[in-house]
């Protein structure tokens, strides 16, 4: 529960969006359906090897400026999806941790955590 945000790979295939939801949903259990999930490449598109790299970017700019950027072009939640998606806006928020997804189509996948810089 000391995630406060999930920058998911949300590549917006259905197999691979629903993969994500469930591992989401094994590693956090009750705490998935609460934590805020976006997904960089709604904005940004599907840069393959560069995602992770943009996402990360993101997260950084999030944690600097307490806000969760939104998910664009969101219109239709699917079922088997049950997070809480940040759509169209976004969303201010005190961040301290967030998590990284990246995913590979070939079976590499990565997550990083990012912690707030207290000086």
């Amino acid at each position: 529960e000391d995630i406060d945000c999930i920058f998911a790979n949300a590549n917006s295939t259905q197999i691979a969006d629903r993969s994500e939801v469930k591992a989401i949903h094994e590693v956090f259990g009750a705490y998935a359906s609460k934590v805020p999930v976006t997904a960089v490449k709604s904005m940004v598109g599907e840069c393959y090897s560069a995602s992770g790299f943009m996402a990360t970017s993101a997260a950084l700019g999030a944690l600097c400026h307490d806000f969760i950027p939104p998910t664009v072009g969101f219109n239709e939640k699917d079922p088997a999806c049950n997070v809480d998606c940040v759509p169209h806006e976004a969303r201010e928020q005190k961040l301290q941790h967030v998590l990284i997804n990246s995913i590979d189509p070939n079976g590499s996948n990565s997550c990083v955590i990012l912690k707030r810089h207290e000086s």
